[in-house]
């Protein structure tokens, strides 16, 4: 279900969204010029969705078309002047970087291009660290994968220009420095699958069930979790019958079952520089 839309910003139009937001389209009524371009984007905290287009359109009101594969709606939406937002970009994480972990740029804006020529990972003996990119489109994030050896330190550095949004805005020289722990200060996790029904997704969760730690197995029983932060985890498993490697809720009107998830019974909570062994006997 969409909600009724309101201004963000210049050529930003906010869309509140209840349910699966994945496969959303949003579609203009009326005529647009020929160089009309729009883009759509989710926030990272709520179910709101971000309507960017360009150029600016000279109309006092319009209606649009929300739908997915199992909703539908027209909804009336009026034109307020306002000015474009400033492009700001924000990384994560800060400090302390885990060594599963990528480091993560994400802006208010849409990015458009990505320069890499500009963009320099030193370590801690000033060499070059080799990086690669991935880009999440609805996220709106830019992740950087490169290697972490225990106890070092990455200085980042991105140039003018490196990064350039929906409306040709650029960035400031950007400077970030992380840092990785000695593999001392984690714990290691190896599950071991007993009555296991391939493909399966594996996780490690918090006590609200927000996933810390995920694997994903075609075959093999045994699944290793290392380098994990000392805390207390809880242990799932998600029987993927599709094979998408992700989990997929039910859908009343498709007449579709949500996947089916087994939990662990309470595991010991991981301690510094120790490894464990759990038995995880998956139920039918």
């Amino acid at each position: 279900k969409a909600l009724r839309p309101k201004q963000g910003a210049g050529q930003k139009i906010i869309f509140g969204f209840e349910g699966d937001y994945k496969d959303v389209k949003i579609e203009l009524l009326d005529n647009a010029p020929e160089d009309f371009e729009h883009r759509i984007t989710k926030d990272i905290k709520t179910d709101t969705l971000y309507y960017w287009y360009k150029p600016k359109l000279a109309l006092d009101s319009t209606r649009f078309v929300v739908k997915n594969k199992t909703y539908i709606d027209t909804l009336k939406y009026k034109f307020k002047d306002m000015k474009i937002d400033s492009l700001i970009i924000k990384a994560s994480p800060s400090g302390v970087i885990q060594y599963s972990q990528d480091f993560q740029l994400q802006a208010n804006i849409p990015f458009t291009n990505i320069d890499t020529k500009q963009i320099t990972i030193l370590n801690k003996d000033s060499l070059n660290v080799p990086f690669s990119t991935t880009f999440e489109a609805f996220e709106n994030g830019y992740m950087f994968k490169f290697d972490k050896k225990e106890a070092d330190v990455y200085k980042i550095q991105m140039l003018p220009n490196a990064f350039e949004d929906f409306f040709g805005n650029t960035n400031d020289t950007l400077r970030y420095t992380l840092k990785t722990n000695q593999k001392s200060e984690y714990g290691n996790i190896r599950v071991r699958l007993i009555n296991a029904k391939f493909p399966l997704i594996v996780q490690l969760v918090d006590d609200k069930g927000n996933v810390m730690y995920e694997r994903y197995t075609t075959e093999s029983p045994v699944v290793d979790f290392n380098d994990l932060l000392p805390k207390q985890y809880y242990l799932r498993a998600i029987f993927d019958s599709n094979g998408n490697k992700t989990y997929d809720p039910g859908n009343f009107l498709m007449q579709r079952q949500p996947e089916r998830v087994s939990y662990a019974q309470d595991i010991d909570a991981v301690r510094a520089n120790f490894d464990f062994v759990i038995d995880f006997t998956l139920k039918d």
